[in-house]
Formats: structure tokens, sequence, C-alpha cells
């Protein structure tokens, strides 16, 4: 046994292919002789518990700890990744070297990155287009973020960062609060990810707790029978002229279903994964994983229960909220941190029109009633501005049902600290000089009989009155 910062530097020239930093608390004291005792490629993973000052609760150790603070927006899980990253990728570039996030995960009382470390000074002057500072409206979830430097031309040069940001905020004109900096590259690597899913299902099946057989019959066997006799008997009833102007039209939607039909059976597949799954740790990895590999690559995100909150409106539907989106030609997926969370590469200004719009929909409903919005708010400032864009709230989307979020089982997870003594129950010099002054009686002890013993209930307690 040895002292694992001195076992680190000691390991500089013989150095590790994987590196496993899972300390109580912050890792932070251990990225430096991490970084230089690995060799290049090699795995470096970390876990984090001080999810508070992740999260920014504690602003100022936060900032000593991983050189950046958390703006405690809605992503707040998510940017406490995004400041471990920055942490390990400045430690890094000091000595030439530069990382790639493979995995980066939030789940439950710790956070938990797999990055790939490269010896690369090319990648390691690369990473300052990856750090970026984050202006956070102070009221409403309008963000921007600011990277640190462009590349300047087509040589390996940097430069800093023109200053684009607006003086308030465009959605409700308050101001900005300013947090960072922080990583703001990818956090996964969708082919890792994909791999590491493939692994997970080939080891389950393994284990006989699923077979190709069983993904087969349940998924295309009887879906694709029931669906050949339909178009049988439709096709048997129609005319050869109506056959092929359905075939001409069948043709040119064919490339746009391609993309949907590959992800209706990839999700079918997984659907059925998980309900076969027994383990519920295995029904927990699968369904963060399969998380991930959804998950849009842009950073942060918006919380659709807040946002319906501040406009006094019924909370859009799952359904409705990607319709709305893939109508506009754009992408919208769930976060793995926050079962309310959604990523979207929208610009923050179409997020909030296809709120208002939804919310004028239900104001010409007479079966909703929408909640009063004080005049002169910034929600009243919000509600009012005129949407630029129609949306579509029912385009046809996948939305096959998935678990993203298994919950715990009961009494897991790590225990409750010792309760010790508060100081409200710390008798005080006064208290202690008056209780000995007070005459302490000897306390009586008193014994039954065998007839009161034997005595109802009732009896008993007039006894004891009387005594």
């Amino acid at each position: 046994q040895k002292d694992a910062q001195d076992l680190l530097y000691e390991s500089r020239k013989s150095q590790y292919d994987v590196i496993d930093l899972d300390p109580y608390g912050t890792a932070a004291t251990f990225l430096d002789g991490a970084i230089q005792s690995i060799k290049d490629n090699g795995l470096l993973c970390v876990t984090c518990t001080d999810m508070q000052v992740l999260c920014g609760n504690y602003l100022a150790p936060c900032m000593n700890k991983y050189g950046g603070m958390n703006t405690r927006g809605k992503y707040l899980h998510e940017m406490g990744l995004r400041l471990l990253l920055y942490a390990i990728s400045t430690t890094a570039n000091r000595y030439r070297k530069a990382i790639e996030p493979l995995v980066s995960v939030s789940v439950d009382y710790y956070m938990r990155v797999f990055v790939r470390v490269r010896n690369s000074g090319e990648m390691a002057n690369e990473a300052v287009t990856k750090h970026s500072m984050v202006f956070q409206c102070s009221n409403c979830q309008n963000f921007h973020l600011l990277p640190m430097g462009k590349k300047r031309g087509k040589k390996n040069t940097y430069t800093q960062q023109d200053f684009n940001i607006p003086s308030v905020c465009d959605q409700c004109g308050s101001n900005f609060i300013v947090g960072g900096p922080m990583w703001s590259g990818s956090i996964h690597n969708k082919k890792f990810v994909n791999l590491v899913l493939e692994q997970f299902v080939k080891k389950v099946r393994e284990m006989n707790t699923l077979t190709p057989e069983e993904i087969q019959n349940a998924n295309m066997g009887k879906e694709d029978s029931t669906e050949k006799e339909e178009v049988q008997e439709e096709n048997d009833e129609k005319t050869p002229e109506e056959s092929k102007e359905e075939n001409k039209e069948e043709s040119k939607g064919e490339a746009k279903e391609e993309e949907g039909d590959e992800e209706d059976n990839d999700a079918k597949e997984h659907e059925h994964i998980i309900k076969s799954l027994s383990s519920h740790i295995a029904k927990k990895i699968h369904s963060i994983l399969y998380t991930i590999k959804t998950e849009l690559d842009v950073p942060l995100s918006y919380d659709i229960s807040e946002l319906c909150k501040d406009l006094r409106m019924t909370r859009i539907p799952n359904r409705n909220l990607l319709s709305a989106f893939k109508s506009l030609g754009l992408g919208i997926s769930w976060c793995h941190s926050d079962q309310y969370l959604f990523k979207t590469n929208a610009p923050v200004t179409t997020v909030y029109d296809i709120a208002r719009v939804w919310r004028q929909k239900q104001s010409s409903n007479e079966k909703v009633s929408l909640g009063v919005i004080k005049e002169g708010s910034y929600k009243y400032v919000i509600a009012n501005k005129e949407p630029t864009v129609v949306p579509d709230f029912f385009v046809k989307v996948n939305t096959r049902k998935i678990p993203r979020f298994i919950p715990n089982p009961p009494n897991w997870g790590p225990g409750s600290r010792k309760k010790t003594a508060s100081v409200a129950n710390i008798p005080s010099n006064k208290d202690k000089n008056s209780n000995s002054t007070k005459r302490v009686e000897p306390e009586t002890t008193t014994t039954k009989t065998e007839e009161e013993e034997l005595a109802p209930n009732d009896s008993k307690k007039q006894k004891l009155d009387e005594a």
C-alpha cells in the first residue's frame, strides 16, 4: 500500500494503460499525477461524488477545485460533468496532451467520465475552441455560449473569440449571470457507446436472458407476417393502374422514411431487450446507454416543465413536443441526467416560439383554462412576443416506450450520515448552574402484585391515576 499521489508521480516513466480514480469526494487532487502517468491512447476513468460542489451549491470550492463555476441552471448536472471534463482537459493541455471523452454520466449521487488521453500538441492547442463561458439569463432558460478562442486561417493558430453576447436577455429582458469556463465539446463518443451497447446485449444473450430467436420472433416474425397478409389482400383488390400509381408515390417517400424506419426498428429491438432483462442492474445499464446513444451532441439543455410553468399553461405532451421540432426540421432528444430535460439544435427563440404557439392553441380551447400572468413581469414579456414559426404538433414520430430512468430499489446507495449532538441539545452554562441548585429527588420504583397484573386494563389505569 502506498499513497496514490506518490504512486502516480513515481510511475511517470513506467506509465499505465488504464487509470481509474474513484476517491471519496473530489478527484481533482489526483488529476495531475494521473495525466502524467498514463500512456498515449490510455483510458482515464474519473469518479467524483462531491455533487454539491460540481452543481454549484458552493461556488468558491467549485472554482478552486475545477477552475469554473456552475450557473445552477436546469442543466446543472450536465454542466457539472462539463466542469469536470474542463478540469481534466486543462490539466492534460499543460503537458501537450488532449482528451477525448468516450462516455460521461451523471447518475444517482456521483459523476463518472471515461476519457482517452492523446499525446498531441495540435489537439492540445485545439482544446481552446472547446472551452467556453456560459451566459445564463437570471430568470428564463435562455443561455449563450462563448468559446475562449477560435481558429485563425488554415494554420494551426488560434485567436480570441469576438464577444457577440447581447447585454440583456432577448427573450425576457433580464440580465445575464456568468458561469464557466467549461468543456463545450462532445461528452460522448457515439461509436464507442454503440460498441459498448452491442457487447452488453451480446453478454445478456450469453447469460440466456435473451436469445436472437426471441428477438426475431417477437419483433419481426409476428409483425411482418400480419403486414404481408394485409398487403396481399389489398393488392388483390386493386387494379394494375392503381397499383402503379401507388408504387410511384411510395418510391418518392422511401428516401424520407428510411431513417425513420431504421430508428423505429432499433427502438423495437431495444424495447424488447429491456423487457426481457430480469436483473435490475442490467435494466439500468441498458437504459442509460440507450439514452446516451440517442442524445444529441449539443451542449446543455432545456426543462420543458419549467418552460410551460413560466407561461402558465399545461405541460406539452412528449409526443406533441417531438412532433413540433420534427415538423420544423430540427433535432430533439431527451437528456440522460434528468427525465424532464431535452436537447435540441434549435435556437432559443424557436424553443420559446413553440411554447408560445402551444399557449395560443390552448387559449382558443374553451375547455382549457390558462393561468394569469402578472403584467410587467418577465413571464409577461415572454408570453406576449409574437412567434416567428408555425410548428405542427401532430406529425408522426417514434414514441416507443423505452424506459430511460429505472428507479433504484429501496435502501439502495450510501447510508445517511451519523447524527451528532446538535448545538441546541447541548446545555448552556446557565442551564448547568440552574440545574445544580435544584434538588433532584430519587426515582421511586413500585412492584406489582399478582392481583394487579391479572386485573383488566381499566383497573390498571385507575390505580396508576390514584398513585
